[in-house]
């Protein structure tokens, strides 16, 4: 059995820009195992 060293259930986060609400994350659920390799990636300019 893995051993998760990172688990999320249900994230979300939202950031208000002037009058705009910027959805971030939207219900994001992930396990992560350790020894597991994991890239996050987003558009040009997204983080």
């Amino acid at each position: 059995m893995s051993e998760q060293i990172i688990v999320t259930k249900g994230l979300s986060k939202k950031y208000n820009m002037g009058e705009q609400t910027v959805t971030a994350l939207n219900n994001v659920s992930i396990e992560i195992d350790k020894g597991d390799l994991v890239s996050v990636t987003g558009t040009s300019g997204s983080g």
